[in-house]
Formats: C-alpha cells, structure tokens, sequence
C-alpha cells in the first residue's frame, strides 16, 4: 500500500521547520478540550497557553524536537508511528507550546 497522506499532505498541509532546520508538510491543529473554560492557565508571571496541538505528516518527532509554524514554537511531548499492516503511513505527536524565557 502506497503512502496516501503525502498527496493530501502536499494540497491541504502546512509548512513546518522542524528542529530550526527542514521544512516538512504536515497538518498542525490545536486539541479542543470543551471541558476547559479557556485555553490558558493564569500563573504569578501572567498566563500560559496550555492547550496542546496535534501533528500528522510524514517526517519522524522525538520528544524534545521543536517545531515552529509562522511566529508560533512548540516542543513535541510524544510521538509514535501510524501504520497500516507493515507500512508506515505517518507520524503522530502531540505537541505543547514553547515556553520561551524572558529576559
């Protein structure tokens, strides 16, 4: 069985950097919890977006890797392969919003 996210991937994804490197094509979207209020959590320091955001493409995440769209970076919590029988379809990972350090 061929890969049959990559055309769907090419037409509708986005254009990731991975790692401040390559660019991938994937799908990026955040986690809707309809539980939750609002997205964010209010900490002595101001708030912090806590919602996290999904990834499906091609190219393989380890925890730890970064992950930039437009002006926004993410960290990857966990990722896993998706497969189909013994092929490899695409990558799965959740990722979290990059906590960036003020000086």
């Amino acid at each position: 069985m061929k890969n049959l996210l990559e055309p769907i991937l090419l037409r509708y994804g986005q254009d990731l950097t991975v790692n401040g490197g390559s660019t991938v094509r994937a799908f990026l979207q955040p986690v809707t919890d309809r539980a939750k209020a609002s997205p964010y959590t209010v900490t002595p320091l101001g708030t912090v977006d806590d919602r996290l955001w999904i990834y499906l493409g091609s190219a393989a995440l380890s925890p730890g890797d970064t992950v930039a769209w437009y002006d926004r970076s993410f960290t990857v919590r966990n990722s896993e392969p998706v497969g189909s029988g013994t092929e490899l379809q695409h990558w799965w990972a959740a990722l979290a919003p990059a906590r960036e350090a003020k000086e």
